[in-house]
């Protein structure tokens, strides 16, 4: 399916769904009785009478950036890019020249100091632009009704927008949208006066009289509802229909399968009559996840037939969703691939890998650190019972350690890690042997999984650092075999390089363990937010017993994390899997088929949503909680909206911050005194971001 047919076809399942729409009865009603005080009723146009069916306006330059490849070849890549930049660009030199709008022939007169590009490329991306703004734009059911009612009672309306195009290309687009019969279309490129600055509320003023009476609809607060009424006029806020203005992902045509399937179904959503929680959840699944979902699933089916994989681990509790996904996937893919549920997790096997590398002389260096590393506000008790001794020892340990540590509840240092790493070292005799149990218990379950029999087997989890795979393959080669398991991940942080020798073949999908995980910024912001979201209901396994031949796992269980994943990961995941079996039966998802459902595309998803969230994504996603510990008995929101009144204690938190996209931009939103400080500190901490990600710190 070519973009103009995945553009048709969403804009066709838009208008089927009018049938279900419920129209803002009382905003319709309130204006239609109030008209008669009025000279004009005057609408904005983009997002207000009209919407479009893409994500974020400037994902339209993407749409075309694809079709002139058809076109032109390698030559038109970059495109997208390079007509969002020669706009820029022409706002600048107008702004230098004392012009405070700009025409569509000023933006193009500026493409070629962006992109290799003669007459016949600038005419045919022209007129491609053209052509899909007319495609992608579908009227806003709210203000055609409300259109079609003040007609009907013989009111004047008005249009009204700060637009480059023509007065003459906005009209065409008003009447694909179905609107005729309007006094006036007023546009900035052609007036060169903007709602934005107040001047075109003036030139209204001027060319209507001194007493015109005029009341404006709009979605944008400055030239839709406060200029109008500093000149004089009557305003309504209208966000229905509100798109977003993201700059999270880089504008090439990988973002368009996220962009149109997101906004149809935020669409399919936004004309009910109630949204519920759970629904927001359930769409953000349908759309967003299914697409993650969807893309990884297909990789992995690629890498288990390349890299001959007779058997696939799913990793408690991440590797859950991905797990569901494949599942449904059984149903398109070949081959003799047997899968399972593997309850693992961090702590037993860490610890029995720790088993594994010390002596009762001398421990371990990963066993040392995987005690002593900590997140967050654990105090020196909680990381002092991480180490599994019986009670007398534990009360011997405990004693040596008050010599240490001034009080056991206070929060847990880097000072703190150093002393209780020389303690561990002082006590190696009594932690190692303190450790058999659980390293006999993991021997036990693992050897139950297959795990020391099977050969060509591979783990598949979220990933990172690739320290589960480290510990399964090191207790393997303890326990003397050879064949290792392999890896499959969504992404692999740095410290997994490190981890190469030691783990074995990790692959990911969604990024590089070489690559510096900041610099990976989709998975350093989305880390927390992917592993609540992939997750299954029950607790972390701690440990394992035995049930007459059977080794069962022994799970933590939190009651705050159960209600969350209730209210929020069952939504989500409902949405997901709905999703992925209607593509399992070459169902569409929304307009898009599973063909679009690439790993590039997965990849401009999560760099969209995680570096570039719109208001309600980063209210309803920053409020997710999530225990960076193994513990899990300690859980906070991924954004912290107290602001630290100290700089560096501020420059700290956005280091250590779970989601530091999200954290800043909620600061720089709900404390607006000090937005020239948040941005100085978002182009001090977030330049990996790239310039075009930083925009929205503006």
């Amino acid at each position: 399916m070519s973009f103009k047919d995945l553009v048709n076809k969403s804009a066709a399942i838009y208008h089927n769904n009018e049938k279900n729409w419920f129209p803002d009865k009382k905003l319709i009603d309130d204006i239609c009785n109030e008209s008669s005080k009025f000279n004009f009723i005057s609408f904005d146009v983009f997002d207000t009478a009209i919407t479009r069916i893409v994500d974020s306006p400037v994902d339209v330059m993407a749409v075309v950036e694809k079709s002139l490849i058809d076109i032109f070849g390698a030559q038109a890549r970059g495109f997208a890019l390079a007509r969002e930049n020669a706009e820029r660009s022409a706002r600048h030199f107008a702004q230098k020249v004392g012009k405070i709008e700009v025409t569509f022939e000023d933006i193009y007169a500026e493409l070629k100091k962006f992109i290799s590009s003669n007459f016949a490329f600038e005419q045919k991306a022209k007129e491609l632009e053209i052509e899909f703004e007319l495609d992608i734009c579908v009227p806003n059911f709210d203000m055609k009704t409300l259109f079609n009612s003040l007609r009907e009672k013989n009111v004047s309306v008005l249009f009204i927008s700060d637009m480059y195009h023509s007065a003459d290309t906005i009209g065409r687009i008003l009447e694909k949208c179905g609107y005729s019969d309007w006094q006036d279309i007023l546009v900035s490129s052609e007036l060169l006066h903007t709602k934005a600055s107040g001047s075109l509320w003036s030139l209204i003023r001027h060319r209507f009289g001194e007493n015109t009476r005029i009341l404006h609809i709009g979605d944008d607060l400055a030239g839709d509802v406060n200029m109008p009424r500093a000149h004089g006029f009557n305003s309504i806020y209208y966000g229905r229909m509100r798109s977003e203005r993201r700059v999270g992902a880089d504008l090439t045509p990988d973002i368009v399968p996220f962009s149109i399937l997101h906004r149809s179904a935020h669409l399919s959503s936004v004309g009910r009559e109630k949204r519920f929680h759970e629904e927001w959840w359930h769409t953000l699944g349908a759309s967003w996840g299914s697409l993650i979902v969807r893309a990884f699933v297909d990789w992995l089916a690629e890498k288990v037939q390349s890299e001959k994989i007779q058997h696939l681990y799913f990793c408690a509790r991440d590797g859950y969703l991905i797990q569901k996904g494949w599942d449904i996937a059984e149903k398109y893919t070949s081959g003799p691939v047997t899968s399972s549920y593997l309850h693992v997790s961090r702590r037993p096997l860490n610890l029995a890998m720790g088993y594994c590398t010390s002596t009762p002389h001398k421990l371990s260096r990963e066993l040392v650190e995987f005690y002593c590393k900590t997140y967050g506000n654990l105090t020196v008790n909680d990381v002092l019972d991480r180490i599994e001794l019986g009670e007398k020892e534990r009360i011997f340990f405990k004693r040596e350690a008050q010599n240490l540590f001034s009080s056991f509840n206070s929060t847990f240092s880097h000072d703190d890690a150093k002393k209780l790493a020389e303690l561990l070292q002082r006590n190696a005799s009594l932690i190692y042997y303190g450790l058999k149990n659980n390293y006999d218990s993991v021997i036990g379950y693992l050897d139950q999984e297959g795990l020391f029999s099977k050969t060509d087997a591979a783990i598949v989890d979220l990933g990172w650092a690739g320290t589960l795979q480290c510990s399964i393959n090191q207790i393997i080669r303890h326990h003397g075999r050879k064949n290792l398991v392999s890896g499959f991940y969504y992404g692999l942080s740095d410290p997994s390089s490190g981890n190469h020798y030691r783990a074995g073949r990790m692959l990911s999908a969604f990024g590089c363990g070489f690559t510096p995980f900041d610099h990976q910024v989709h998975l350093r912001n989305g880390v927390d937010i992917l592993e609540t979201l992939h997750s299954a209901r029950g607790g972390s396994v701690i440990s394992y017993r035995k049930q007459g031949n059977t080794w069962l796992p022994l799970c933590t269980e939190n009651t705050a994390e159960l209600q969350q994943y209730d209210l929020v990961v069952a939504p989500f995941q409902k949405g997901v899997m709905e999703a992925l079996e209607k593509w399992s039966t070459s169902e569409s998802v929304g307009p898009l088929d599973s063909t679009y459902a690439t790993v590039p595309a997965a990849i401009a998803a999560m760099h969209s949503v995680f570096c570039s969230p719109s208001d309600e994504e980063l209210k309803l996603l920053g409020s997710i909680k999530h225990c960076p510990t193994f513990e899990h008995h300690t859980y906070r929101s991924l954004i912290n909206e107290n602001v630290p009144a100290d700089l560096d204690e501020m420059v700290a938190r956005i280091r250590s911050a779970p989601w530091p996209v999200g954290t800043l931009k909620s600061w720089q939103d709900n404390n607006h005194a000090h937005r020239e400080i948040f941005q100085k500190l978002a182009f001090a901490l977030m330049s990996h971001l790239g310039e075009r990600r930083l925009r929205q710190f503006h």
